[in-house]
């Protein structure tokens, strides 16, 4: 995820839909999401989905 200057809290995409986009198993880009959670890059809102977190 490159770095860019703005507010954030962008919805990232679906697991399933990324997974589609870029041919690769959801596993994989469930694998990827987890580590930018942990990386403080992404935030999730139980049944809304993932977002990107903006520079606070």
């Amino acid at each position: 995820m490159d770095h860019q200057t703005g507010s954030g809290h962008e919805r990232f995409p679906a697991v399933n839909e990324l997974a589609s986009e870029l041919d690769v198993a959801p596993s994989t880009v469930q694998k990827a999401v987890a580590a930018l959670r942990k990386e403080g890059r992404l935030y999730t809102v139980l049944g809304q989905g993932s977002f990107v977190k903006g520079d606070e």
